[in-house]
């Protein structure tokens, strides 16, 4: 058994790395339980309904700078979901576990009092989908085709699909980069699970495999490149 720390943790909010401005960060989820409990029970009962997710960090507001104030601006002017990816223990390895979903920004709020430094928060609301998950192409620049090797990341195969998500923090040069998310059952031959929209710049995208379909037990990202550049992304996949 291995443990992490808390400072190796890194936040990416659709295509922004927002982790250079923050302290803290966490990532829950929830069911919403109905209580059905009648007279004749001595104890409570309840069904389950849909589940719920958000994201949470918080940071430290520079007065001096728009940097952060710019992102949570370009954030909440969006007007579809947008993905993020809460890192406990770093983007910067391939199979290392993730909060993934997609959501809206909730909340943002600066705060400060005498005598301490003025803080900034930031709340996130899933959408329909967050689930802990797996990193299978870390945060860092790619200049030709290439791919992931293969996640074994719960040690069998799945039945109720998934979420993929795709950060796009830089990107220069190249006339189409085209990124996919494939899987297998041997960790030999892949096949197609996912495969994104052609990137042409900074970027971000979310793609929901539907209920339903098997996931199977390899996962992996796979990107292939047109023309010369460069492009700094990273890949998330979680089954649902």
């Amino acid at each position: 058994m291995a443990f992490g720390h808390g400072r190796k943790g890194r936040v990416l909010l659709a295509r922004y790395d927002v982790s250079a401005y923050l302290q803290s960060y966490g990532g829950s989820a929830s069911l919403d339980l109905a209580d059905v409990t009648t007279l004749t029970k001595n104890s409570k009962v309840f069904v389950v309904g849909p589940s719920e997710g958000k994201a949470q960090m918080s940071g430290f507001y520079d007065p001096a700078s728009n940097a952060f104030n710019d992102i949570v601006a370009a954030l909440k002017a969006k007007t579809a979901e947008w993905p993020f990816m809460v890192a406990a223990a770093g983007y910067g390895s391939i199979g290392n576990r993730a909060y993934i979903g997609q959501g809206w920004l909730e909340g943002y709020e600066i705060a400060g009092s005498v005598g301490d430094a003025v803080t900034a928060k930031v709340d996130v609301h899933a959408s329909d989908a967050a689930e802990l998950g797996v990193i299978l192409a870390d945060l860092s620049a790619r200049t030709a085709n290439g791919n992931g090797t293969g996640v074994d990341d719960q040690g069998a195969a799945s039945s109720n699909g998934g979420i993929a998500t795709l950060h796009v923090t830089a990107f220069s040069g190249f006339t189409s980069v085209t990124v996919k998310v494939q899987h297998s059952t041997d960790n030999s031959t892949f096949a197609d699970l996912v495969t994104f929209t052609a990137v042409t710049g900074a970027t971000e995208q979310l793609s929901t495999v539907a209920e339903a379909t098997t996931v199977n037990r390899y996962l992996r990202a796979l990107w292939t490149v047109t023309g010369s550049g460069s492009i700094t992304f990273a890949v998330g996949f979680a089954r649902r």
